[in-house]
């Protein structure tokens, strides 16, 4: 069973034919046909009564109404993973020294913020062994700080905030 199987079902539902759910999938009514009797195969039920109407039994009731949500949450979740892939979500974790965090990052939080509104943003304030510790266990992504300690596999690049 799939998404794709699913989403056929329920487009025979929508509207009581394989012939209109093939045409609006673009498929051919063959394949509509095969999908939904692989389905009834693999859930061990017959879901829909055929004839000049087609209707759901009671069994294949149960399974669209369950099959909703899951269509729905799988849509959202390939939605999401593709805003992910694309930069439009997801979370930075950035870990700051005073008085960076009070005076510098504020402003540029706020631009950042009304750029990306879907990236979540969490701040870790700390000092500056403390931060390349979490940046070298992966609990924050990058830190904004002074110089870690030579020896570690850190890079470290030096900026202006006036370049920012």
């Amino acid at each position: 069973m799939d998404i794709k199987t699913l989403k056929t079902l329920h487009m025979i539902v929508k509207h009581g034919s394989f012939q209109q759910a093939a045409v609006e999938m673009n498929y051919a009514q063959s394949t509509v046909t095969m999908q939904i009797q692989k389905l009834e195969v693999d859930v061990g039920v017959q879901l829909l009564e055929r004839g000049k109407k087609i209707r759901l039994t009671e069994a294949g009731r149960l399974f669209f109404e369950e099959s909703l949500e899951i269509v729905k949450r799988m849509e959202r979740l390939q939605t999401n993973l593709s805003d992910l892939q694309s930069g439009d979500i997801g979370s930075v974790r950035i870990g700051l020294t005073e008085p960076t965090a009070s005076y510098r990052l504020p402003q540029l939080l706020k631009e950042f913020i009304t750029m990306y509104p879907r990236i979540r943003v969490s701040l870790e304030m700390a000092s500056t062994p403390a931060l390349v510790e979490s940046v070298l266990q992966g609990n924050i992504d990058f830190a904004c700080c002074s110089a870690p300690e030579i020896g570690t596999d850190l890079f470290f690049n030096r900026c202006s905030w006036r370049n920012l």
